[in-house]
């Protein structure tokens, strides 16, 4: 389990180099929404990683 752990890590740091936005992703958890937001933001910079590699 704790092998997973480091890859993921890992993969969210290699994120957060390429896309300082992801480096302080502060938005307001208020409604069920603002979380789809986040999830989104994040797929899409895979998205973009993917697509630039």
């Amino acid at each position: 389990m704790s092998k997973v752990r480091i890859h993921v890590e890992h993969a969210f740091a290699a994120l957060k180099g390429c896309f300082q936005s992801l480096c302080e992703l502060c938005l307001w958890m208020k409604m069920e929404d603002d979380l789809y937001i986040t999830v989104y933001w994040v797929e899409c910079c895979l998205i973009l990683h993917n697509m630039i590699i």
